[in-house]
């Protein structure tokens, strides 16, 4: 039994416990997430158009410009996201804002777009970051604690 014990501590350092299932889930859900808005911030940036369209509100080529800026928008948030994975403590602050942006998404692309389709891939991002959230609340691991 020892040597299973071990292999599980494998990478951990001395005087560290082994991270939860839960708290690895956070994790990976904070890296997805983090590339996530940092990949929809180089779609932005390098092809506005199709951004747009892919938002859900095609603009004219005068509004391009503006497609950008979302995009510096969400490479700002997407780095803020990953920087959480060595400030557990901010985490869920860091999500609890984030989730609000595919809300205010569901309702521009709602009103602007083409209707319910248009508000779908917000609506799943909504999910999958209050899902992510939920799980961060529910992990012992965050903000250093430890469970009891």
């Amino acid at each position: 039994a020892g040597d299973l014990h071990a292999s599980v501590r494998i990478g951990v350092q001395p005087g560290m416990s082994a991270p939860s299932l839960l708290s690895r889930l956070v994790d990976l859900g904070t890296v997805a997430l983090g590339l996530g808005l940092l990949g929809l911030a180089a779609h932005a940036t390098l092809l506005p158009a199709d951004a747009a369209a892919t938002y859900g509100v095609p603009v004219p080529d005068t509004g391009l410009p503006w497609v950008q800026a979302t995009g510096a928008r969400d490479a700002v948030l997407g780095l803020i996201v990953l920087l959480t994975l060595r400030h557990r403590a901010a985490r869920t602050a860091v999500l609890g804002c984030a989730l609000l942006l595919p809300l205010v998404d569901v309702v521009i692309a709602f009103v602007h777009g083409s209707g319910l389709a248009a508000t779908l891939p917000h609506a799943v991002g909504g999910v999958g970051i209050a899902v992510l959230l939920g799980l961060a609340l529910a992990d012992p691991a965050r903000g250093g604690r430890s469970t009891p």
